[in-house]
């Protein structure tokens, strides 16, 4: 996962409430799994950023997995393939 800076709001990114028996998420160096992590903007220019490690946390070997993506008022989800592919949506 890569936060570029330059103004804006943080990146949140969740699993859906009803996905949150089924996943989970990390990123970054702390280890903790969760299901909302918050971002901050990475400094004031929009050519740098800060890259995490991490990925998620599934109860099965593989599956497509939904993540809610929210910067300000904006919100996407975006459906991740893990060891297979997601259908297209």
């Amino acid at each position: 996962m890569v936060v570029r800076g330059g103004e804006g709001e943080p990146v949140v990114v969740c699993v859906p409430r009803t996905w949150r028996n089924r996943v989970a998420i990390v990123w970054g160096n702390g280890g903790r799994v969760f299901h909302t992590l918050r971002f901050p903007r990475c400094g004031d220019d929009p050519g740098s950023g800060k890259a995490y490690a991490g990925g998620f946390f599934l109860r099965k070997p593989s599956g497509c997995v939904p993540l809610r993506f929210t910067v300000g008022e904006r919100t996407t989800l975006v459906w991740f393939g893990i060891v297979r592919r997601c259908p297209r949506r």
